[in-house]
């Protein structure tokens, strides 16, 4: 079966050509819709990878769950301890690597991340003299130290979805919801698409039934075999049933004649009516001006008689 809207013949029937372009204008709502569906589908599951990996994020930031060590390791930046060295030995009075040593040394026995990364910064107590006395030094972390902490803090920062490495969230940010198309724009359908979009439940349902109307309205167009000569035409919208009803091809539908052809006026013929108006309008005023100087001349006769 042919489509009525690619008959050539059917060029200058006005009632299909405004229902033609109202269904172009629907398939191009439909394709729309098509790939907002698959679009909020594809956001839908990019929403739950970002919602895997800010779960993630949010226990290292505040860190909790698996990340709950780095609360201990980032506290102890600043820890200090304290090492009785005793009776040092009488070559090492003047050098402090041994004491660096054993405040490394402790710091590592003890289980500290990076634990040798301590240093004897101070003596806090000393007795004796002569080259051997007993010494007791103060330890802490060294500068180096205190900065591969936040380094390797930093480094755990998670960047993509635990599930799925090639969803780096870290650096795409949330994902974005799609833009419902809108079918405000098909006037024929205008009562059916108001106010409607895609976000609305039984859009699809909206749309099936102004795809219905409309190739009902091509069918009785297509039928009313009424061409007329006219070489133009201005669609015009066609009225749509409300939402709740879907409508049929009507059975044995009585064939819509098209609206006759207003004929425009030959060139003579208004010429001949615009001279007409020219001439009463000129008898007007020149009846006018003899009305005018009738008056003046009243008026002087009045006065030359008062005057004898």
């Amino acid at each position: 079966m042919s489509d009525p809207c690619s008959d050539p013949n059917q060029l200058f029937n006005t009632q299909l050509q405004s229902a033609c372009s109202c269904k172009k204008a629907s398939d191009s709502l439909s394709n729309l819709v098509d790939s907002y569906n698959k679009q909020l589908e594809q956001y839908a599951n990019d929403h739950a990878s970002y919602s895997r990996w800010l779960h993630k994020h949010n226990e290292w930031r505040n860190k909790t769950g698996d990340n709950s060590k780095w609360n201990d390791i980032i506290s102890s930046k600043d820890t200090t301890f304290n090492i009785d060295l005793g009776w040092y030995r009488c070559s090492s009075l003047a050098n402090n690597n041994d004491a660096n040593w054993q405040c490394g040394n402790k710091g590592n026995n003890d289980g500290k991340y990076d634990g040798w990364g301590f240093y004897a910064f101070e003596d806090y107590r000393t007795s004796g003299t002569g080259p051997c006395h007993w010494r007791g030094v103060r330890c802490k972390r060294t500068d180096s130290s205190k900065q591969k902490l936040d380094n390797d803090y930093a480094s755990q920062e998670p960047q993509s979805d635990p599930s799925d490495s090639s969803k780096v969230w870290l650096n795409k940010g949330e994902p974005k919801q799609p833009t419902p198309p809108s079918g405000n724009n098909i006037q024929c359908c205008s009562q059916l698409f108001n106010n409607i979009s895609a976000n609305d439940i039984n859009f699809n349902n909206i749309q099936q039934q102004c795809t219905q109307q409309i190739q009902s309205q091509i069918a009785i167009a297509a039928n009313s075999n009424s061409q007329p000569t006219q070489s133009t035409f201005t669609p015009q919208p066609i009225t749509s049933p409300t939402p709740t009803a879907t409508a049929a091809p009507p059975t044995n539908a009585t064939p819509i004649t098209a609206a006759t052809p207003i004929t425009a006026a030959t060139p003579t013929t208004a010429a001949t009516t615009s001279d007409s108006t020219r001439r009463k309008q000129m008898l007007l005023a020149f009846g006018g001006l003899l009305f005018v100087l009738f008056m003046i001349l009243f008026l002087v006769i009045l006065l030359l008689l008062n005057q004898k």
